[in-house]
């Protein structure tokens, strides 16, 4: 089962920050990188509008991440590791919780894994069960809450381009 989305935004936005509280602060990285930002919201807009989901392969291709001082760091798409998924874990979570507190949807559940399942990471279902925005890690409740917020993101996008 998920929660009920449907309270006030600020309802929401409260369960949403404790994303924040990562061990190495809020949102170090994302905070302090708008270029890198700016990209992939576009990139997840653009597919939002088109009514298809991104692979994060696709999503972080070419992008210049600013996560060291003075030094460029790219994602190697066809290796990743652990950084790699801590980075865009960070950068997708800060994503949400942007687009959740502008416009009350959940952007970054558009970006999928291009193998397998093809939904988000593990990692962001337990995200959010974390901020008790999901009930449990059932696949009943990951599915639903996916399907509900996924279908947020594409009506608001398809509402846009109207």
């Amino acid at each position: 089962m998920t929660a009920d989305l449907t309270a006030p935004i600020s309802t929401a936005m409260s369960r949403l920050l404790p994303l924040a509280r990562m061990s190495r602060g809020p949102f170090k990285w994302a905070i302090a990188d708008s270029a890198a930002i700016a990209i992939l919201t576009g990139r997840l807009e653009a597919y939002a509008k088109l009514g298809r989901f991104i692979t994060y392969s696709q999503l972080v291709s070419d992008v210049n991440f600013k996560i060291y001082p003075n030094q460029d760091y790219f994602i190697d798409v066809e290796e990743w590791h652990g950084l790699d998924r801590t980075i865009i874990g960070e950068y997708l979570a800060w994503i949400i919780v942007n687009s959740y507190r502008d416009n009350g949807i959940m952007l970054s559940t558009i970006c999928v894994t291009k193998r397998g399942e093809q939904m988000p990471g593990f990692s962001f279902f337990t995200w959010m069960q974390s901020v008790r925005l999901l009930e449990d890690l059932s696949e009943e409740s990951i599915l639903g809450f996916w399907a509900t917020e996924t279908k947020k993101v594409f009506n608001f996008y398809k509402k846009d381009t109207k």
